[in-house]
């Protein structure tokens, strides 16, 4: 084993001035869903309420507009 030390390169100098712990709680990634059902029942709803259904209120868990 050896004693001596060795010098940090200049990307890991950099990579350690930029980068500090993990703060942020989000994480990023893929997912691929098929949503044929939510797609058709989006429709019927639609058709019902003669509302504004989209998969971003049914995620949301709000009820469409009129």
């Amino acid at each position: 084993m050896s004693t001596t030390a060795t010098l940090a390169t200049g990307w890991r100098r950099l990579a350690g001035a930029t980068w500090g712990p993990p703060d942020d709680p989000q994480f990023y990634g893929e997912l691929d869903i098929d949503a044929t059902a939510l797609l058709s029942y989006l429709d019927e709803v639609r058709a019902v309420s003669g509302g504004r259904a989209t998969v971003t209120t049914w995620s949301a868990g709000r009820s469409p507009s009129r």
